[in-house]
């Protein structure tokens, strides 16, 4: 086949899954294959759908619908070679998957593949952060003002009525 260039903008107009390159070069994930890590991929993209859509659980945690038999076709494999990087995944700890009882689609939850290289204390800030009680705001996923401290009120100064 003979294609064509892209010229100016042309090469903009596409959709792309991002594949992070940890998961090539760290040795965390040597073990996946190449299928493998497209697909999470995939499931990260499908992630930021979900979030749109507000497919968030009880406890605040993303999750997505992405079948054994969607997964084939997209990756133009069979069945079973679906289902064995499904497996793949869940077993190195990228994904998790929750049944939704008969008849309805399992819920698939994509874990945060860079959490396992944060330290301890990152973690709970990020936690911290997710649990913003009533009467506290965020204006943004990248907001750097800070969550206003409750005071409380000194009444010792003020004089109590006497009748």
């Amino acid at each position: 086949m003979d294609f064509d260039y892209f010229y100016g903008r042309d090469a903009e107009s596409f959709r792309f899954i991002r594949l992070p390159i940890v998961l090539i070069e760290d040795e965390t994930f040597k073990s996946l294959s190449i299928d493998a890590k497209v697909l999470y991929s995939m499931y990260l993209s499908r992630s930021t759908l979900s979030y749109k859509n507000n497919w968030v659980d009880e406890n605040g945690r993303v999750y997505i619908y992405f079948t054994v038999e969607e997964t084939a076709a997209q990756l133009a494999c069979g069945i079973k070679k679906a289902v064995k990087l499904i497996k793949d995944l869940e077993k190195i700890g990228l994904i998790t998957k929750k049944r939704a009882g008969q008849g309805n689609p399992t819920k698939i939850y994509v874990k945060d593949f860079m959490s396992i290289f944060r330290n301890e204390e990152l973690r709970s800030i990020k936690r911290e952060n997710q649990d913003l009680s009533k009467g506290q705001v965020k204006n943004g996923d990248f907001d750097n003002s800070r969550v206003a401290k409750k005071e409380s009120l000194d009444l010792s100064k003020r004089q109590p009525n006497h009748l």
